[in-house]
């Protein structure tokens, strides 16, 4: 298990409604990439900023964006399941992949509405049950288009 300081760590809500909680810490960004203009946008990083859209139903104003922390400049992050179970490269890959190309419609269509329907939407979009069928779709997917190394992916729910 490995151990860090606590200073400067997210937990993102929807990982702990899931059931996978994690805790995110940015990176400083790399010294060498401040002059580089060939890779303007080293330091965007949009699933690291899916991951955190509010899904806190009591938060109307960010409902379903992320943080202003998280919207410009995120650079790389250091990901770890808050409970201290491993956790692979892929199931962030898709937990990220989940927020960013899942949610987003959902996050989207309860924008505006009452505190009794962004809780529905929570119970019934950003849970396990609803993480676990998205995963055999998204693991057939990356099989397909990325190869076969991931055949062996585990749900992280599997650790």
């Amino acid at each position: 298990m490995v151990e860090w300081p606590k200073s400067g760590e997210v937990a993102p809500l929807i990982t702990k409604l899931l059931g996978v909680p994690l805790i995110v810490r940015k990176l400083p960004p790399n010294p060498l990439w401040k002059n580089d203009t060939k890779f303007f946008d080293r330091y965007d990083n949009p699933a690291a900023t899916y991951l955190h859209c509010c899904a806190d139903v009591n938060n109307p104003q960010w409902w379903g964006v992320a943080g202003p922390e998280w919207q410009r400049e995120v650079g790389s992050v250091i990901v770890l399941r808050e409970d201290g179970k491993d956790i692979s490269r892929e199931q962030v890959w898709a937990i990220m992949d989940f927020c960013r190309f899942y949610l987003t419609d959902y996050f989207e269509s309860s924008t505006g509405t009452t505190k009794a329907a962004r809780e529905t939407m929570v119970q019934r979009y950003i849970c396990k049950k609803r993480f676990e069928k998205w995963l055999v779709n998204f693991k057939e997917e990356m099989v397909e288009g990325e190869g076969d190394w991931w055949a062996d992916f585990k749900s992280p729910y599997n650790e």
